[in-house]
């Protein structure tokens, strides 16, 4: 969002998008995609509701992968790089 210009710095960036993952307003622009994209409204609210459990909603994959970190916490993200 600093990049794009739409905040002036990147720590406005940063309070931004916490602020629309706090206010609800990013998991509904999640839900209009998912309608945008044919998934049928009453999924996407199930999945998108507060107490929702995907794998009420959808399929459990047969076949899984664990995958283990050898950190905890996150470490780089390519496009966080000023």
């Amino acid at each position: 969002m600093h990049k794009l210009k739409v905040a002036a710095t990147q720590e406005e960036a940063v309070t931004m998008i916490a602020k629309t993952l706090e206010d609800g307003s990013a998991l509904l622009k999640f839900r209009d995609m998912c309608v945008a994209q044919g998934v049928d409204t009453g999924v996407a609210d199930r999945l998108c509701a507060s107490d929702a459990d995907v794998f009420e909603v959808l399929p459990r994959s047969k076949q899984s992968f664990e995958i283990k970190s050898t950190k905890s916490g996150l470490t780089f993200i390519p496009s966080f790089v000023t």
